[in-house]
């Protein structure tokens, strides 16, 4: 019975210190992201060539992060986009849509405007943004997105409020398009 109880103790004390670490790691982390979690200020560009900042929409909006030469996922989200700049002007929506590149050093913003020709919405509906590769890198960390040196592809829709600030993420999923239209504050069929 006393062994079990100082083997109990034991554990205890030796776990502490290392439960202690890895709480001041994770409190750590947790800074980190706090800090680099905010991109609003972040210049990019859009496929007309103008520099903006998600802070300067003054709309709520939705992000998907693309790569213009993917075959996987990016279609998906850039199809969906199209149904919701459709509802959102029929609408008369001041709703944004963007979809920023994780590839800036291929998808250039004539690269950009490219890709947003394809699809024929209004550039003052949906931008197409790229930029330098370290803003294009702070935003994908604010978003928790990945590397622009990894094969990364959103699997989110990403939705911010008219200062930016992201409020919500949906899942690229069968309901994604009704989910943002709502988060958007568009009325969707029934």
């Amino acid at each position: 019975m006393q062994r079990a109880a100082f083997l109990t103790a034991l554990g205890a004390a030796l776990l502490t210190p290392a439960a202690a670490s890895a709480a001041a790691g994770a409190r750590s982390r947790f800074d980190k992201l706090s800090v680099a979690g905010d991109a609003r200020d972040v210049p990019l560009v859009d496929q007309r060539g103008r520099t903006f900042t998600l802070r300067g929409l003054h709309a709520p909006a939705a992000v998907i992060f693309v790569a213009t030469r993917c075959g996987d996922v990016c279609p998906i989200s850039e199809g969906m986009f199209v149904r919701v700049a459709e509802r959102l002007a029929a609408q008369k929506s001041s709703a944004q849509l963007l979809a920023i590149t994780v590839e800036p050093q291929y998808d250039t913003p004539f690269v950009m405007a490219s890709a947003a020709q394809r699809f024929g919405v209004s550039a003052d509906r949906w931008r197409w943004a790229s930029g330098t590769s370290q803003n294009i890198q702070h935003v994908m960390t604010a978003f928790g997105v990945g590397d622009i040196m990894s094969d990364t592809h959103g699997e989110f829709v990403y939705l911010l409020d008219r200062h930016g600030r992201r409020q919500r993420s949906v899942l690229m999923s069968s309901n994604a398009e009704r989910d943002v239209l709502a988060a958007l504050g568009v009325t969707t069929r029934g």
